[in-house]
């Protein structure tokens, strides 16, 4: 089951304990279902748990029977359309306050003047319209709505219980969505979907451990692979002092270092430091092969000035 399939079940499994709560979901699913703008007040759903509970909502409120029909398990979408008899769109209209001849479909406010309302309204809505990405893929809630004054309704409404959603358009509708996870699970808790909210945080949390563990993992690398490179050009310099001169020519303390270091390529400055006689710091050493660098530079000009 995908995470927005669960979200959905989940979401219509929560009971509202008020009638004004129960009235204000089956609004929000009926405004942004299709009822209201389909000629015989039709609501079709991709998801089944949404179409039985759209019939629940109109055996409940408007005493009214109907059917659930599918378009069959062979279509690549399937869908599930809730059927009723034809006096029944007018008997929402009139339940909702709405009289079929409105110039723009457009969100009561009187019918979700609370809190607790707008909550089960909004459920409602994301039931019939909503979705939300796998969040171990990306953040991304939305709300697609088909006219653009009802997504501005929408948009003013989830304002007042968080913050401002943006509103793109894409493909003729309108779209109002949030792309910040922390703003989803709000909404999502808002909406009565606590246990998918808490999925959602283990995710999360998840994903930024695993990504802190990549990040250390990478730096570690990166700081291998410099320790490597620097390790190779001063055991070059240390060769080459030796096979032109001999290390009997350095002092004992870098002659103790160009040892050191040819006998551990693989140890960091401040390891090789602290196996020192007289251990020193990182930067002490890192003095010290700079010298022995510069004696090797010293050597191979020198050199191709004899050869001139």
């Amino acid at each position: 089951m995908s995470f927005a399939k669960q979200i959905k079940q989940e979401l219509c499994n929560t009971q509202n304990d008020s009638i004004v709560a129960l009235k204000a979901l089956f609004y929000g699913l009926a405004l942004f279902a299709g009822p209201f703008s389909h000629p015989q007040g039709e609501c079709t759903s991709e998801n089944e748990f949404v179409a039985n509970l759209y019939g629940e909502m109109l055996q409940t409120h408007l005493n009214c029977k109907y059917q659930i029909r599918s378009n069959g398990e062979k279509s690549k979408k399937r869908t599930y359309t809730v059927c009723t008899p034809a006096p029944y769109k007018e008997k929402l209209l009139k339940y909702f306050g709405y009289t079929g001849h409105e110039p723009s479909l457009r969100i009561h406010p009187t019918l979700i003047d609370d809190e607790e309302q707008r909550a089960a309204f909004l459920r409602g809505a994301f039931l019939a319209c909503g979705h939300i990405t796998d969040p171990r893929k990306s953040y991304h809630m939305e709300f697609v709505v088909p006219y653009l004054h009802l997504s501005q309704d929408l948009a003013a409404l989830i304002e007042q219980v968080l913050i401002k959603p943006k509103i793109i358009l894409r493909k003729g509708m309108h779209v109002v969505y949030f792309k910040d996870s922390a703003n989803i699970e709000d909404m999502l808790t808002i909406m009565g979907a606590v246990k998918s909210t808490l999925e959602m945080m283990d995710i999360k949390i998840y994903k930024d451990v695993r990504n802190n563990a990549n990040r250390i993992t990478n730096c570690e690398t990166a700081n291998i692979d410099k320790t490597v490179t620097a390790s190779q050009q001063q055991i070059e310099d240390i060769e080459y002092i030796r096979q032109t001169r001999g290390l009997d020519c350095l002092t004992p303390e870098l002659r103790e270092i160009a040892a050191l270091r040819l006998e551990n390529p693989e140890m960091s400055l401040r390891e090789l430091g602290a196996m020192l006689e007289k251990p020193i710091s990182r930067s002490g050493l890192n003095h010290r092969l700079n010298r022995l660098r510069k004696i090797a530079q010293d050597l191979r000009e020198s050199r191709k000035e004899a050869g001139r």
